[in-house]
């Protein structure tokens, strides 16, 4: 009697093992599937956000295609990891682009996770060809500059940082109907502006003032001042 009851005893403890694993492996299927459907959301929230770059990014969007299993789903294919050969991070068809083909599945966070990061990178070079330092490294990034040597120029939206080297007093126009916000940088690159003859001049055009003004001079050696738009009016930082 004592062998038979330490046998139902062994056959409990594994039974009790048993379900101890698939318990187990129901909780990471499920804490998986929360992060895919937190990732799907954040995707989303990234769309809602830059409706201006929607054109830009819209043929790699259609390149991702994740599906979400139900849990049950899941574990049974964890159970035949073995045989399907899916934890290797193969998939139902191979391709040159790691985002094709369009039905992809992803048993594990980490094929996700793979999968997520080829497609950040590939928004973010998207997104490098709208302007700036035309990088994906924001490190890199190089802001626009203009180097001015004749009397006038007209300041336009592309601008960011204006160096004047005129020999005498030029006029520096800034341009109108510009979104909140935007900052264009003037400098004295000839370091003679305190000079009479040097002074150089920022204007306004219309009823855009500057600080309550239509114009501001600027005459000290190597200065710069710097006009973000407001809305209604420049001002000067």
């Amino acid at each position: 009697m004592s062998n038979l009851g330490d046998f139902f005893s062994l056959v409990a403890e594994e039974e009790k093992k048993k379900k101890e694993e698939l318990e187990a492996k129901l909780e990471k299927a499920k804490a998986e599937q929360e992060i895919i459907e937190s990732l799907g959301k954040i995707l989303c929230q990234m769309a809602e956000n830059k409706p201006e770059i929607e054109n830009t990014t819209e043929q790699v969007t259609e390149q991702v295609v994740v599906e979400s299993k139900p849990v049950t789903e899941q574990v049974k294919e964890v159970t035949k990891e073995s045989d399907l050969g899916l934890l290797g991070g193969t998939t139902a068809t191979k391709t040159a682009d790691p985002l094709t083909p369009f039905d992809q599945k992803f048993v594990t966070f980490d094929d996700l996770n793979k999968h997520y990061k080829t497609y950040i990178a590939r928004v973010q070079q998207q997104l490098s060809t709208l302007g700036g330092g035309g990088t994906n490294d924001i490190s890199d990034i190089r802001l626009p500059t203009k180097v001015i040597t004749t009397s006038t120029y007209n300041i336009v939206a592309r601008d960011y940082y204006i160096g004047v080297n005129y020999a005498g007093t030029p006029v520096i126009t800034l341009p109108i109907n510009q979104k909140e916000g935007k900052c264009f940088i003037v400098k004295d690159e000839r370091g003679e502006a305190e000079n009479a003859g040097r002074f150089i001049t920022i204007q306004s055009i219309g009823n855009e003032l500057i600080d309550g003004e239509d114009k501001v001079i600027l005459q000290f050696n190597y200065g710069s001042l710097t006009f973000v738009w407001r809305g209604n009016s420049w001002r000067v930082v």
